[in-house]
């Protein structure tokens, strides 16, 4: 459990709350559309049943290219790049990376109940996270937090992470970390509608191809 707060927590949110600060988003969602496939290839040598198929890397394969659809391929060409940039692009991906070996670990770790797993790895992340948050980069915090700020606050950790955190486990016992990746690939789907739901925003010919592809992609790598 300490592993996993370290992992598949505490490393991975702050390499992409730095990383994403310096690049833009479309670039972000390809860089972490890898982890489906980084957990592919890990599983495939250390947890039984979860074999590497033709089946499996045609649905993933179908499935990145529906993220690549959804971004555009201008955001392909920000790759590369010198300095912060490339260090914030490899944050990223390795945060992307973080999250495939958590699927592992998650996985492979001692029989136990979800809501005691989650709590105790997102406790122990909290402690681990504390002393950073308390040396901030500008000496106004935590007075300039706005209502709005804590509410958004209290929602991202009751909804978003801590019962996230819940049906993460669930699913990885149930499913495997092969399919638990694949929400990868699902995560800029429902930010697209989310968007066109609460912000106003207009669907483009690109989202619905990449709605069919990503979810194609995703029956073929899961037929059974």
């Amino acid at each position: 459990m300490l592993a996993i707060a370290v992992v598949g927590n505490m490393t991975p949110f702050l390499l992409i709350s730095w990383g994403q600060q310096r690049i833009d988003s479309g670039l972000a969602g390809i860089l972490m559309a890898i982890m489906p496939l980084v957990t592919l290839v890990l599983a495939h040598f250390l947890v039984p049943g979860e074999r590497m198929t033709p089946a499996r890397l045609t649905g993933f394969a179908v499935g990145f290219a529906g993220i690549l659809a959804l971004v555009g391929p201008a955001a392909l060409g920000e790759l590369g790049g010198a300095g912060e940039t490339l260090l914030a692009q490899l944050a990223v991906l390795l945060a992307a990376c973080c999250y495939a070996v958590n699927t592992i670990i998650a996985r492979r770790k001692p029989a136990s109940d979800a809501w005691s797993t989650s709590s105790l790895v997102l406790g122990m992340a909290c402690l681990l996270t504390l002393p950073l948050a308390l040396l901030p980069a500008e000496p106004t915090w935590p007075v300039g937090l706005s209502g709005g700020a804590l509410w958004a606050v209290l929602v991202l950790g009751m909804f978003c992470t801590a019962l996230g955190s819940v049906l993460y486990f669930t699913l990885v016992t149930a499913a495997g970390p092969t399919f638990l990746s694949l929400i990868n690939y699902l995560i800029p789907l429902w930010a697209v509608a989310i968007g066109i739901l609460f912000l106003g925003e207009r669907p483009e010919w690109n989202h619905l191809l990449a709605l069919g592809m990503i979810l194609l992609g995703v029956g073929v790598s899961q037929r059974r």
